[in-house]
């Protein structure tokens, strides 16, 4: 199983560190990114371990389908946290689908969400419009009470001790639960080429002022998207998705959608 981690933070705090239990196995071939500033978070006796690249989450270094697996941990929650770079946001989004290209078909894409978990509004219509599906979503607390689903599925690949906020007893940050999110990127999907500036995605951090800095070179970078992703019956699904795992109260991500499908049909 090769595995890559993206936004692993402190190496102590890696995957592949920390145990989760598919680590267990020493047949999993694991890999981490680390964003050009990032290397100061590299323990030196980890690197052989962990075998960081450096490397952007929007132009990520490996071939198509390379890995079987990718782990993502509270890098959604940056859209808030680093507010001053509006492009960090649009960075992430197309970063997905660098994700999604180094995926194999039926591959798996976990994502921990516990630092500064983001809204699921803005995360999920990400994740399906890179093309994967919905498997698992738990979170930390369930009715006020700690939910052994949350810690038992987290477990598979980090432990079963989140590392955010909490553990440093500072409670929840912007009001939101930890959550976990199990993906599967969807088989026989068709893409369609799309050609972004560089300077909207390759967003980095600077270690120094610890704010997000932007590249300037006149360049744009090719990113291949799925070609449904804009329709009305994918956005359908995406609504229908958050439903199912977030409440009712989020039908009004259905709703205007499935009208205008219906107009379209009688037309």
């Amino acid at each position: 199983m090769r595995c890559l981690e993206v936004g692993y933070g402190n190496s102590r705090n890696s995957a592949l560190i920390t145990g989760g239990n598919i680590f267990c196995d020493e047949m999993v071939d694991f890999h981490t990114v680390s964003l050009p500033d990032d290397w100061t978070y590299v323990n030196r006796e980890d690197r052989d371990a962990i075998r960081p690249v450096t490397g952007n989450w929007a132009a990520l270094p490996y071939r198509s389908n390379a890995f079987s697996a990718v782990l993502m941990r509270s890098c959604f929650g940056q859209f808030t946290s680093n507010s001053d770079s509006p492009s960090l946001e649009h960075s992430l989004h197309f970063g997905l689908y660098e994700v999604s290209r180094v995926i194999e078909e039926g591959g798996t894409l976990f994502i921990s969400e516990e630092n500064t978990p983001q809204d699921l509004d803005r995360v999920i219509p990400f994740i399906m419009d890179a093309g994967f599906e919905i498997d698992r979503f738990e979170r930390e607390f369930k009715e006020g009470k700690p939910n052994p689903a949350y810690n038992g599925l987290r477990s598979t690949y980090y432990g079963d001790s989140p590392l955010g906020t909490r553990s440093r007893g500072r409670g929840p940050s912007l009001h939101n639960q930890a959550y976990v999110i199990v993906a599967t990127k969807a088989g026989d999907l068709e893409y369609s080429t799309r050609r972004v500036p560089a300077v909207n995605v390759l967003a980095h951090r600077n270690d120094t002022s610890d704010r997000w800095r932007e590249p300037v070179e006149d360049i744009e970078v090719e990113f291949q998207i799925p070609a449904d992703k804009d329709t009305l019956q994918r956005k359908i699904e995406i609504g229908g998705t958050m439903v199912r795992i977030a409440g009712l109260h989020y039908q009004y991500m259905i709703d205007p959608y499935e009208q205008m499908l219906a107009e379209t049909e009688q037309r």
